[in-house]
């Protein structure tokens, strides 16, 4: 298994890659880093036929937006790499039902994941949480999960 990553990106191309692929030998896999310029991916889009990569700013919507632009086999953004006719029905129908019954849809988005990771088609890599310690004078935070802190809407009495 090779992950891939942008030797221009940072620490995410240079400390997390290799983190990554640490992890997964420890867990038994023959894993490998590939660190190439960002421009890589245009020169070479067949190489997303066998792995996407799917950042937090593209997951960061509703469960069923992430899987129907990045997992079903008709997504805009599928190069081709996974397609299961079942998870696209599954989403579609729990998509549906989420107006009617929010909870049983959360116990059906669940399985969907599970059915994901199970395939190796959404393996995630990590989950960000964000702590926030605000003093009682703060008033309208707002955070979102991507970025933190909404400042333009915090007020301070």
């Amino acid at each position: 298994m090779t992950v891939w990553g942008n030797s221009d990106a940072g620490t995410l191309g240079t400390a997390v890659v290799p983190y990554a692929v640490r992890l997964l030998r420890r867990l038994g896999y023959r894993a490998r880093a590939r660190l190439v310029p960002s421009n890589y991916w245009d020169q070479h889009p067949g190489v997303f036929k066998t792995i996407q990569l799917i950042s937090s700013a593209e997951a960061n919507g509703t469960t069923f937006q992430m899987i129907y632009n990045n997992l079903s086999c008709s997504a805009p953004n599928n190069t081709g790499f996974f397609c299961d006719h079942g998870i696209d029905r599954a989403s579609l129908e729990t998509n549906r039902l989420e107006a009617k019954d929010p909870q049983a849809a959360a116990v059906r988005w669940a399985k969907i994941d599970r059915g994901l990771v199970d395939q190796a088609a959404w393996v995630p890599l990590v989950n960000i949480r964000w702590v926030d310690f605000v003093s009682a004078r703060v008033h309208n935070y707002v955070a979102d999960p991507t970025v933190g802190l909404i400042a333009d809407q915090v007020s301070l009495r």
